[in-house]
């Protein structure tokens, strides 16, 4: 709900409930200010996902004892791409970072 909508029905609450308007104006600031903590949140989980994501996919992958060309986490395996692919891979997710983190912050 936008904030005008919200303040007319809180203004219009705090009168049809005889409260005084400084309880409607202290609630229309709350609301505000739950409002930004709130995106303030969301923001943070997407950049918080993203990153977490982009490290499990970098991070943590050893080489194959018995086949180099393989490379383990935990009790995942996957065919290790040759350093010219590993760099572009890095590149692939910096970039998806850095777009996203640009698309979080205008929003």
């Amino acid at each position: 709900m936008s904030l005008f909508k919200a303040s007319v029905l809180i203004l219009a609450a705090t009168q049809l409930f005889a409260f005084s308007i400084w309880y409607g104006v202290a609630l229309i600031i709350a609301y505000y200010f739950a409002g930004l903590l709130d995106q303030f949140a969301a923001r943070w989980l997407r950049t918080a996902v993203i990153n977490r994501v982009a490290e499990g996919e970098i991070d943590g992958w050893q080489t194959d004892p018995t086949d180099s060309d393989w490379e383990v986490k935990g009790n995942m395996t996957r065919l290790k791409l040759p350093a010219t692919d590993q760099l572009l891979f890095g590149r692939i997710i910096g970039f998806m970072r850095q777009t996203e983190l640009a698309k979080i912050s205008t929003e």
